[in-house]
């Protein structure tokens, strides 16, 4: 069985190789990415991956945004050039997450029949004051308690996201949170979860927000129905009041503490003992 995992980027350079690399520790066999205009350095982490052929490469230079169209795009390659059975499609703050096994143990039990598995997702705690640098720590020393319950910095609840067996004729809809075809049926057990990692700093959200939403309001062709946090988000910017916007979400040691006790939030440490373990390894 092989399990390829599609991969849409902008400027994610404090993240994607530590993503890369677990990911294939977890069971990916290969990556589609589609890197859109990053400037940051990037490109040039996706470009070693592919050097080492685990990784294929698609610079995508519209600032529109289209990411149903980009990640389709790349969901129809895996099954049709690189011999895919399953496919994971992917953001760089997200960590698929099997709760027994590997990701090919968990995907090779789906029961035939059954061309979907649905993976609900967690953020994890917003850390940090607002600053014109990045932290010095990496995300994964200051990112180690997550919300127990699946819901975003707002406190809405986040849909899932989904993966499939793959067809040539896949459609992946706007979030990768549901896809057409294969059709013939889902499941949603638990076996996967998305160990989800939006806010790591000031910084890096606030980048994603503006870069993110402007594209968005490029792309005539999505409604305004679609990206609605990151065009209020953008609004805000635009207000000047981001940075109060990221006070509310940050959380300080008395507020992660009050959160411990009550049970609305939990330490996690799989990923980061996971990302720490791999950088060690070299």
């Amino acid at each position: 069985m092989k399990i390829v995992m599609t991969l849409l980027v902008r400027d994610e350079i404090d993240i994607v190789a530590d993503m890369l690399d677990a990911h294939f520790a977890l069971g990916v066999d290969f990556v589609v990415a589609t890197d859109n205009l990053s400037v940051d350095g990037t490109t040039d982490v996706l470009r070693h991956y592919e050097q080492q052929g685990r990784l294929h490469l698609i610079e995508e230079r519209e600032d529109t945004y289209d990411q149903p169209r980009w990640v389709s795009r790349m969901a129809r390659l895996a099954a049709t050039d690189f011999g895919a059975d399953w496919v994971i499609n992917a953001d760089a703050d997200e960590f698929w997450w099997p709760t027994n096994g590997d990701l090919r143990t968990t995907l090779g039990s789906v029961p035939d029949g059954v061309d979907v598995v649905v993976a609900q997702r967690f953020n994890f705690v917003a850390r940090g004051e607002p600053s014109g640098t990045p932290p010095a720590a990496p995300w994964h020393d200051r990112l180690r308690w997550r919300y127990t319950m699946s819901v975003n910095h707002e406190g809405v609840a986040l849909p899932p996201k989904v993966c499939h067996r793959a067809h040539p004729e896949a459609q992946v809809f706007m979030g990768n949170h549901w896809v057409e075809h294969p059709t013939r049926g889902e499941l949603d057990d638990g076996r996967l979860v998305v160990l989800h990692f939006p806010m790591r700093s000031y910084v890096q959200f606030a980048t994603k927000i503006i870069k993110g939403g402007e594209a968005l309001e490029r792309n005539d062709d999505l409604p305004d129905s679609l990206g609605v946090v990151w065009r209020r988000l953008l609004d805000v910017h635009r207000q000047g009041r981001f940075e109060d916007e990221w006070r509310s979400w940050a959380v300080d040691d008395a507020e992660l503490a009050d959160g411990l006790a009550a049970g609305t939030m939990i330490e996690d440490r799989r990923v980061a003992d996971l990302v720490q373990r791999l950088r060690s390894a070299g």
